[in-house]
């Protein structure tokens, strides 16, 4: 399971953001031996068809992390029904809004989502006593740090064991840093901090536009890169165009 893998990977997990409510680009992904999607409902419409994504990743073996369009409980807890294996959750700000996330993702004792054996994530009932374990294991929870507020916060927020990993995300960083989302020194400061406060105590993973910010970031010990299918498609025809020889 991918939450089993997070805290210590052999290599950094590599995922790929989906905004678009294409399955077949989950199974090409799952086919790509990416690690995890990112099914994206902040600002991609995969909402609607979120069911058969997860369906397709499931199918194609590859961890389905959903993207929630804000702090949403209730968006939380339906995803994980449909069978997701975690919540990505965005600009997040306080400590409150990371206990309402672990409580809508998570089964008691830990959290307070509802139980059903009925939904897609319990094989409909076919999985028998065996689910809530499995779930137990299974349910991650990921916290975007892109907010000022959550660099303040982020060396408490560190201790907190119901927290899986902590995901960066540069445009949206830069941007509440005065950088107009174009990471800058400014960027580049706060990205030292947070490696510095991180490093040893909590995964921590963030999405890269190009190969050279995969490897860098790497580098620096995330466990977790992430690009989107538009940028891949975009080097994709400038390799195909023989454009990437002419720098």
């Amino acid at each position: 399971m991918l939450r089993d893998r997070l805290p210590s990977p052999r290599e950094p997990l590599q995922g790929l953001f989906m905004n678009g409510p294409a399955a077949d680009l989950v199974e090409v992904a799952g086919l790509a031996k990416f690690d995890f999607v990112v099914l994206d409902g902040e600002h991609g419409h995969v909402w609607p068809s979120l069911p058969d994504l997860i369906r397709a990743a499931r199918y194609r073996d590859v961890a389905a992390i959903v993207r929630v369009p804000n702090t949403r409980p209730d968006a939380m807890s339906q995803a994980m029904d449909w069978g997701a294996d975690g919540i990505l959750v965005p600009a997040v700000r306080t400590a409150d809004e990371i206990e309402r996330a672990v409580a809508a993702v998570r089964y008691p004792p830990e959290g307070k989502r509802g139980l059903a054996g009925s939904v897609a994530a319990a094989d409909y009932g076919w999985k028998g006593e065996g689910y809530l374990a499995e779930s137990r294991r299974r349910a991650s929870v990921w916290i975007q740090v892109e907010t000022e507020e959550a660099l303040r916060e982020l060396d408490r927020w560190a201790g907190l064991s119901s927290v899986d990993l902590f995901f960066i995300g540069p445009a949206d960083l830069s941007m509440a840093l005065g950088e107009e989302g174009r990471p800058g020194p400014r960027f580049e400061a706060a990205m030292d901090g947070v490696i510095r406060t991180l490093q040893g105590r909590k995964a921590w993973g963030i999405f890269a536009g190009t190969p050279d910010d995969r490897e860098r970031w790497q580098r620096l010990g995330a466990a977790a890169v992430a690009t989107s299918v538009p940028l891949v498609l975009r080097q994709g025809i400038a390799v195909w165009r023989g454009e990437e020889r002419h720098g």
